[in-house]
């Protein structure tokens, strides 16, 4: 038996218990596992690339965080895989955010300043939603998740999402309870910047949602995932029944021109990120949603379900892939 045909058995042994998981995603993961590169081969992507490409030596950076070994399937990363992309809204007490954001401005997970724009182009995009419980007004703690999918089909709690009455298109049922409590979609993105410094997760939450749909769509015209640049910035928000109340949101474009196309001698590049991406980040986060759903057979679930375990919060590497997410707006 060949190592490359090992190394999809291996790939797929660790999601034995979960059959509807490998009956929906097993050929990805297979297909991502066997181009998968190992970093000594991503080094040498990256030494093959031309002296021109003002990316080359931040690349290097990027792999070096590439951490194959992780804990589980239903745990967090060993190693942080990437830098989130997160948006200042003017509170908070996150100890990374830099002191002389302003708001509105953008700014990654280990602390360097980003401004009101971020250039990237995307690796891995995928879907997903969460319901999390009631808060009172005056609350400003973080919400606890009591359900959570990584793919919009399966949810960790509740079974099968497209019979869940919490679903965001039944937040109006009979149930005042339900009716106030439903599900919000997200969007995530794995992004390499453009700079090549960061391989960036940027979440499209809440009033951002659109964006990331924005982004979906733009990357769904395009002959590859990364086949063009994309500028995400901020725009400022008030609500409509209180003044007073502030927040950002943000905005994706297309950066047209030769200028926007991303250089074709990167996608060997993107292409390795978006295996590795896929091998061991997605499919894993996805398995979570599968592996802690609480009714033994989530496919044929009643949704909707009374949840039969404690409140859970899922890794922060929740994640499905187009083609080959901290904002909090």
């Amino acid at each position: 038996m060949s190592n490359i045909v090992k190394s999809e058995v291996v790939a797929l042994e660790k999601y034995k218990d979960y059959e509807n998981f490998v009956r929906e995603y097993g050929q990805r993961i297979l297909s991502v596992t066997r181009d998968y590169k190992e970093p000594e081969a991503l080094f040498e992507l990256v030494d093959a690339l031309p002296d021109e490409i003002l990316q080359k030596d931040a690349l290097y950076a990027v792999l070096k965080r590439l951490n194959p070994e992780r804990k589980g399937i239903v745990s967090e990363n060993t190693q942080a895989f990437h830098t989130d992309l997160r948006l200042f809204h003017g509170t908070g007490n996150d100890p990374n955010r830099p002191e002389d954001l302003l708001r509105g401005e953008m700014y990654y997970s280990s602390g360097e300043k980003v401004g009101k724009e971020f250039i990237g182009t995307p690796i891995f995009i995928w879907e997903g939603r969460e319901l999390a419980e009631k808060k009172a007004p005056e609350d400003d703690s973080m919400p606890k998740i009591i359900c959570y999918s990584n793919d919009r089909k399966v949810g960790s709690h509740f079974g099968e999402c497209s019979k869940c009455t919490y679903m965001p298109w039944r937040k109006k049922a009979e149930n005042e309870e339900k009716a106030e409590l439903f599900c919000r979609n997200y969007i995530n993105a794995f992004m390499l910047a453009q700079d090549g410094k960061e391989l960036v997760l940027v979440r499209f939450k809440n009033t951002s949602e659109g964006a990331g749909r924005q982004l979906l769509k733009f990357a769904g015209r395009t002959p590859q995932l990364w086949y063009r640049w994309y500028s995400i910035k901020t725009l400022g928000q008030t609500s409509e029944t209180n003044k007073s109340r502030h927040w950002y949101i943000y905005v994706v474009g297309a950066i047209t021109g030769p200028e926007g196309l991303v250089p074709p001698a990167l996608s060997p590049i993107c292409d390795a990120l978006y295996c590795a991406a896929g091998r061991d980040y997605v499919f894993p986060a996805i398995a979570r949603s599968y592996a802690n759903a609480s009714a033994e057979d989530p496919t044929v679930s009643e949704g909707g379900a009374a949840p039969t375990t404690e409140l859970v919060t899922p890794a922060t590497d929740t994640t499905y892939g187009y083609g080959a997410i901290n904002e909090d707006a």
